[in-house]
């Protein structure tokens, strides 16, 4: 029988937080921090039991945080089929395998010409985001200096009157 690829994503997740050496409560912090929303540790735990659906920026997300592309979240080590609804099932490489060469719905190419330039430039992507939050954890960093610095300053003028 087919894997359901929430299962398959949670597997991967739980294999890569472990690799890392992070606890759940550590990746749901950083996920959350990422997302601008609480990814606690019980949702860790549920997205990596495969009991969990995920929306695209959680998958991103995910990806930037354990260091690895978006598409390793949805390989199979193990070869097996892939389930993504109750009625398709797909193996491990449908994506190399698929043609759309005889399909006749010029609408059903383009949205696979799309999804095919979007997932080749996911790396890129990933690696974007992590420069831009560098940046931004730069930035924080240097604002908090520059109010410690303030803070002292105003300490010291008011004793001196």
């Amino acid at each position: 029988m087919a894997k359901r690829i929430e299962v398959l994503i949670g597997e991967n997740v739980r294999k890569l937080r472990e690799r890392n050496g992070i606890s759940q409560a550590e990746l749901g912090e950083e996920v959350g921090m990422l997302l601008g929303s609480s990814w606690s540790r019980s949702t860790v735990s549920q997205a990596e039991g495969g009991k969990r659906s995920f929306v695209a920026a959680e998958v991103m997300a995910l990806a930037s945080v354990l260091g690895c592309q978006v598409q390793y979240l949805f390989t199979s080590s193990e070869g097996e089929a892939i389930r993504i609804s109750d009625a398709y099932a797909f193996a491990p490489d449908f994506g190399s395998r698929l043609d759309t060469s005889g399909v006749d719905d010029e609408q059903l190419r383009r949205v696979y010409s799309k999804l095919r330039m979007t997932l080749q430039g996911m790396p890129a992507l990933t690696a974007a985001l992590k420069e831009d939050l560098q940046k931004i954890e730069d930035t924080t960093k240097h604002a908090a200096f520059l109010l410690e610095l303030d803070d002292v300053g105003g300490q010291g003028d008011g004793k001196d009157a």
